[in-house]
């Protein structure tokens, strides 16, 4: 069934996996950020003890 739906509209699965993809690469984005900034916290807490 889901075959057949991707033979027949080619388009349509094009245009979900650029959704999937952009949803991919914001949260990538967003877990970077975290990450940098909780590194950013933890080094003030560095320099303020």
């Amino acid at each position: 069934m889901h075959c057949l739906l991707i033979v027949k509209k080619p388009k349509i699965q094009f245009i979900t996996c650029r959704i999937v993809s952009r949803i991919l690469s914001l949260l990538l984005f967003m877990k970077i950020s975290m990450i940098l900034r909780m590194a950013e916290i933890l080094e003030s807490h560095k320099t303020s003890c």
